[in-house]
């Protein structure tokens, strides 16, 4: 047998990032990087908090060499960026496909991460205030593969075109916040009348505090549940046989017994009736997935009747919304006399100076309102954001109308709930 020594020279595969494409989320579109001229996909439409899958596949270009290959997904907070960033941060670990046969571009090359969520903070939860601009992100993924053929050459690494997934709060979440920020800022500005009442004196005056004072205590619930409606995403619950019940707050006493003040508080009972009908709509949701966990049929249907039996309640709620308004605005106008209008705008300018918070507290507290409540509606006073909103509702003239702050929580609310029956209809 004769052997002779010899050095054979291997062509090597051409290795590029042709060989991965993005299949997860699907509907991407595609465009190129004006900087070396790459193609890169983008994908719209992901839900702030919502569970989402990313990947793609691998596929064999390779004319002769079976391959094996293992896959890392990186993502970087930074969209349409490209040639890919430097600095990336893993969210897969490595994973394995192979062997895939020449030409092979099938499953086997698939490699797909589930659970990726984004939590990113985008809400002042002390008043509802948030900036458009940290209301989305979009989060780069970019596949990073190295691939070894059948003769165990291994191959340089590889960064695939990137994947920009555009990550955004849902508009419903959006108006809570809005909404949130306006009851919030109703509530600074009718106790801040109140004081201007209570100050007043009189019979009058005492009357005029006390309800100001009602309503005050009543927006400041409708802020709160607000803020929770904005910030919590449905979770699965497994009380899904039971209905969620949906009860009013009492209302305070001076909207109960003088039936003068009924308008106010129908408007009251109009604007806490939405928002705790979207609380029943997100738990009804949650108590839904808890159903489909369970692989509960019974339970499923009842609360997807549940839920569309709410969204039905909160149309209805919606077209009484500018009667109602209109008449809270005329018993609001006959309850601020003039003397209130005159000096409410004095009282209402250093209502959240420091020197007279402590007595701003004292004051209201006398009135029914709760330490806690009163002590963020007055240092609240001090937002210029809010504070504008506050001056809308007492216009300059002392004779002006005083609708201005129930008009633009009316026209909030009706916003919120189209964008809710919009969210929430089959499309």
């Amino acid at each position: 047998m004769y052997e002779a020594p010899g050095e054979l020279l291997v062509n090597r595969e051409q290795v590029d990032a042709s060989w991965w494409t993005w299949t997860v989320p699907g509907g991407a579109s595609f465009s190129t990087c004006p900087i070396d001229n790459a193609g890169f996909a983008h994908v719209d439409g992901i839900g702030w908090m919502t569970d989402y899958s990313v990947g793609g596949r691998l596929a064999n270009k390779a004319q002769f060499s079976v391959i094996f290959a293992s896959v890392e997904l990186d993502q970087t907070a930074l969209w349409g960026q490209c040639p890919p960033p430097t600095a990336t941060s893993s969210t897969t670990g490595v994973q394995t496909v192979g062997p895939l046969q020449p030409g092979e571009d099938d499953s086997f090359g698939d490699v797909i991460v589930a659970d990726q969520m984004q939590n990113y903070s985008w809400l002042d939860e002390s008043t509802g205030i948030f900036s458009p601009a940290v209301g989305s992100v979009d989060i780069t993924y970019y596949a990073k593969f190295t691939v070894k053929d059948a003769f165990n050459n291994v191959y340089p690494p590889v960064t695939s075109s990137s994947l920009s997934v555009w990550v955004g709060v849902p508009d419903s979440k959006l108006n809570h916040a809005d909404l949130a920020k306006l009851a919030l800022a109703g509530a600074v500005a009718a106790a801040a009348a109140a004081v201007v009442a209570a100050t007043a004196g009189g019979i009058g005056g005492v009357l005029a505090a006390a309800v100001l004072a009602a309503i005050s205590a009543g927006l400041y619930v409708t802020f709160q549940q607000e803020i929770n409606n904005a910030k919590d995403p449905p979770k699965a619950h497994r009380n899904f046989r039971e209905k969620v019940p949906v009860n009013l707050p009492a209302a305070s006493e001076p909207l109960v017994e003088n039936a003068r003040f009924s308008s106010l508080r129908a408007w009251l009972d109009t604007v806490q009736l939405v928002s705790l009908g979207q609380v029943a709509i997100s738990e009804t949701k949650s108590r839904m997935m808890g159903a489909r966990q369970a692989q509960d049929g019974p339970g499923l249907q009842l609360q997807t009747s549940a839920c569309q039996a709410e969204l039905a309640a909160l149309r209805r709620t919606a077209m009484d919304i500018p009667d109602i308004t209109v008449r809270a605005s005329e018993a609001l106008r006959e309850l601020l006399t003039k003397d209130i209008r005159r000096n409410y705008a004095g009282i209402a300018k250093g209502f959240g100076d420091p020197r007279m918070r402590a007595n701003n507290v004292r004051r209201l507290m006398r009135l029914g309102l709760n330490r806690k409540a009163v002590t963020h509606i007055v240092a609240v006073a001090a937002n210029p954001e809010i504070m504008r909103l506050v001056d809308s509702a007492f216009p300059k003239k002392p004779s002006g109308p005083i609708e201005p702050m129930l008009q633009l929580i009316a026209n909030s609310l009706t916003t919120l709930v189209d964008s809710i029956v919009k969210e929430e209809s089959p499309s």
